[in-house]
């Protein structure tokens, strides 16, 4: 599986992604029907071939780059895999320069996607996740994954 980034051709294929899983986390920020592509709403996408198996997708609209925090509008891994979250977290951390948290909501009845958002340093309740303790977290995994 790969990321990419969202293109306009796929934006049909994120919504109906979003439409499928967003019930399992917070429904608030629903791509609406004119979305487009563009710097306050980066996405990205695991992909296995032509099919999506994953989303992360930020909201950096000016409300929350005011306070230097970003919102998650989705950030799903369908297989529920550690590696695929670590993916998707990559992807959009280099949207993050300059924010001090990224907060978004997940359902309680998803524990075992709760642990994954811990283990990615990340509170599952309202992710505020200080960026910091993030990379700090990543970069301290990567090493020790670059030594074994």
């Amino acid at each position: 599986m790969k990321i990419i980034k969202l293109t306009e051709n796929l934006i049909p294929d994120f919504k109906e992604y979003y439409a499928k899983y967003s019930h399992e986390q917070d429904e608030s920020f629903p791509p609406v029907d004119d979305f487009t592509i563009n710097e306050n709403d980066p996405v990205y996408l695991l992909v296995n071939g032509k099919e999506i198996r994953g989303a992360a997708a930020l909201m950096l609209h000016p409300e929350y780059r005011e306070v230097r925090q970003a919102r998650l509008r989705m950030f799903h891994a369908a297989d529920g895999d550690y590696l695929s979250y670590l993916k998707l977290l990559n992807s959009i951390l280099l949207h993050t320069h300059g924010l001090t948290s990224i907060y978004g909501f997940i359902e309680d009845n998803y524990s075992h996607i709760a642990k994954i958002w811990e283990d990615l340093a990340l509170t599952p309740e309202d992710l505020h996740g200080c960026l910091s303790g993030i990379i700090q977290k990543i970069s301290r995994q990567i090493f020790r994954q670059g030594m074994s």
